[in-house]
Order: C-alpha cells, then structure tokens, then sequence
C-alpha cells in the first residue's frame, strides 16, 4: 500500500538543550529539509514521527457534537506527524480532500488528515470532511478533517494480518515533536 523503492529513511532526536524551544526544533527541521532537498539526486524530503509499519502513538479521539459518557468511551486512533509532501514520497494520493501545505503553520486553523479506517469508523455514512476533532487531552486543539487516505498499516508489520487502525495526520508545524524520521 505504499512504495518502498528509492527511499532512504533516517531517525533524528533533537534534545532539549540544543534546541531548547518548539519553534527552534521546526527552524531545525525546515532548514534541514531545505539543504537536503537542494541536493543532487534527492526528489523529495519529508519527516514523519512514525513510519509505514511502525505505529503510531495511541491517543483518544473527540469528535465535536459527539458525547463520550466516560473517558474510557473515547475511541482511540494513532497520532501521525508528518510534513507536506510526505504521501507523495510514499506513494500515496488523497481519496478525498487534500494533503497538508507549507501555509499549514502554527499560527494558522489546526487541521488533521484521517485514514479511511478512521472515516469509516467515526463518520459512519456521512463524510468528515469539514468536521472538527481533537486528539489527546480536553485541551488540545479543535481540528478541521481537510483529507482522507488509505490506510497505511499503522499497526505494526505489514501483512494479510495486520489489523486496519484508525489514523490521524497532523502537520508537523502545528505539533512540534523532537524525535522524527527523514
């Protein structure tokens, strides 16, 4: 479900004491995509804090208009961070929607791609475009869905019997985190 071929992958963790700030760890990472995308031979640069077939983290899910009794009735679905252009690198093409854009910053509407797995869970028959959800904590962030994509094995090894998870994308400029792969 996502192409393997001519992709080089790299972890990197930036510590706390180097890059002391969420907004020196993005300066970071632009600038770092910037001088490897001006390198011979490379097409395209994109970070991710979870690749294809390795996870992602577990977070609760709010689906605005929607009641959850107990806390425990908040489904779960995995947390990916990536930066624009990474489904073209993988392969991938929106189903619906679009893919996030360098104007998806920190200081613009907070917005989330989900997988299909996700749609067809918490959207059953209707569409989630437009709709707004948050992941994590009562306060983080409302996010509007602005894309779909099919399922990329979150779970784990890829297989006939890997389970299909719910996913959810958000733009790596609105979640700073200090550990992604390249």
């Amino acid at each position: 479900g996502f192409t393997t071929t001519d992709i080089l992958t790299a972890r990197l963790g930036l510590f706390e004491k180097d890059y002391p700030t969420k907004a020196a760890q993005l300066q970071f990472y632009d600038e770092l995509t910037a001088r490897l995308e001006g390198r011979p031979g490379i097409r395209a640069v994109a970070l991710t804090s979870d690749l294809p077939a390795r996870g992602g983290q577990l977070q609760p899910v709010t689906i605005d208009g929607v009641a959850y009794p107990t806390p425990q009735d908040h489904p779960l679905a995995r947390r990916i961070v990536i930066t624009p252009g990474y489904f073209e690198i993988v392969g991938v093409r929106t189903m619906r929607g679009r893919v996030f854009a360098r104007t998806d910053g920190p200081e613009t509407e907070p917005v989330a791609i989900v997988n299909e797995r996700f749609a067809e869970l918490l959207f059953p028959g209707r569409d989630p475009l437009g709709s707004r959800m948050k992941l994590g904590e009562d306060d983080a962030p409302w996010r509007t869905i602005v894309g779909i994509v099919p399922d990329l094995h979150l779970g784990g090894a890829v297989g006939a019997n890997n389970p299909r998870h719910e996913g959810v994308y958000i733009p790596l400029a609105q979640n700073v985190i200090n550990f992604m792969s390249l």
